[in-house]
Parts: C-alpha cells; sequence; structure tokens
C-alpha cells in the first residue's frame, strides 16, 4: 500500500469521525433544545402540549420548578391554569432561555470544531469562537438562573405568607398545604461555560506561540 493511499484512508476514516462526533452533537442538542422549550411552554400555558390530562388537560401546580408540593384543600378544583400569569411567565421563561442558549452554543462548538478539523486549531476564528461560546453559555445560564430566582421570590412574596383569599386568587384554587422549593439554575451551562473560558485561555496561549514561532522562522 503506497504512503498517498494510507493518507486518504486516515484522511476518510478522520472525516467519518468527525460527522459523526458532529452529527450527535446536533442530535443531543435538538433532543435538549425541544424539552426544555416544551417545559417552558406548558408552565407558561399551564396545561400539555399535546395529550391532556383530566377533563381540561390542565398541569398540576407542582409542575412548576419551585414548587415541592402542593395539595387542594377538600372540595378545592383548580390547576396551574388557574394560577397567575406573570408566575407562570416567570417558572416558565427560564427553561426558554436554556434552550436558545444550547441552540446558539451548538452552532457555535459546531463551527469551532470544523476549523480545527481544518487543522487550523489556534487560528483567530478558533479562538473568536470559544469566546463566543463562551459568553454565550454563562449569560444564558446566569439569565435564566436570575430569572428563576426572581420567580421565586414573586412566589413567595404572594404566596408564601398570604393565606386566605388572596393566596387563593394568587394560585387559582384554594391549596391547604404547599411548599416553596429553591430557584432553579442551569449549573451545566454554567460549568460549561467556564470550560470555554478555560479553553479560550489555553488557545489563546496556542496562537501567540504560533505568532511568536512564525516571527521567529
Amino acid at each position: 500500500m503506497s504512503t498517498a493511499t494510507q493518507h486518504h484512508q486516515v484522511a476518510k476514516g478522520i472525516g467519518s469521525r468527525n460527522r459523526l462526533i458532529h452529527a450527535v452533537i446536533a442530535v443531543v442538542a435538538s433532543i435538549a433544545v425541544v424539552d426544555s422549550l416544551a417545559r417552558g411552554a406548558m408552565a407558561i400555558a399551564g396545561r400539555t402540549l399535546f395529550v391532556g390530562e383530566g377533563a381540561r388537560g390542565g398541569l398540576p401546580l407542582t409542575w412548576l420548578p419551585m414548587i415541592d408540593a402542593a395539595q387542594l384543600a377538600p372540595g378545592a378544583t383548580g390547576d396551574l391554569r388557574d394560577a397567575d400569569l406573570l408566575l407562570r411567565i416567570g417558572a416558565g421563561s427560564p427553561p426558554i432561555i436554556e434552550a436558545v442558549t444550547v441552540a446558539i452554543a451548538a452552532v457555535l462548538l459546531l463551527g469551532i470544531l470544523r476549523s480545527v478539523a481544518r487543522a487550523t486549531p489556534f487560528s483567530s476564528t478558533v479562538v473568536a469562537g470559544l469566546r463566543r461560546l463562551a459568553i454565550v453559555l454563562l449569560s444564558g445560564g446566569i439569565a435564566a438562573g436570575v430569572l428563576s430566582t426572581i420567580a421565586n421570590i414573586y412566589l413567595i412574596i404572594n404566596a408564601g405568607p398570604v393565606s386566605g383569599s388572596d393566596r387563593t386568587a394568587f394560585l387559582g384554587a384554594n391549596y391547604s398545604d404547599l411548599t416553596i422549593g429553591l430557584p432553579h439554575w442551569p449549573i451545566p451551562l454554567i460549568i460549561g461555560g467556564l470550560i470555554a473560558v478555560a479553553l479560550l485561555a489555553a488557545f489563546r496561549s496556542g496562537a501567540q506561540l504560533m505568532d511568536d514561532v512564525d516571527g521567529v522562522i
């Protein structure tokens, strides 16, 4: 087997592996985006998107991530659709922000991998892509976490210490037991952003080293 043939086979194998990696990233990102969008939309709408639960398809109040338990009082009726609209928007917006963040991050990551596959790992394109990836992941993760915290505080103010008709009107029904949990922070997104920052620093150093070597040569 000639050297040219061997190089061709190696390049073909690397290309196939890269396409497989790109396909896996695209599929996983798509699943995550669809799941987050669906969770956010259902929280805002207060009902399932396709198959209804119960007579009207309404979701229980515990569908909101900041509510750990919600028990209707004897004889009371109601579901998430009857709850305060701002509460539902505040609880459903973070998953939508996460979905947008993951979608943009996946596109940026695929672009970075394509540049690396062209044997230009320390090019300005890769460095700029890593910078944008870090910004997207950190800003999206922090924005979703902050909004979730605001929604949690809004819930506590309006339904925590309050009882009686005001609480019933806010929640959309009379709940005898309500347990409010902690806000949801998308830690994986924030960790991914920090990893991107670390990679950015390393690739910047590599790019500077390449420039120094070119200058010496």
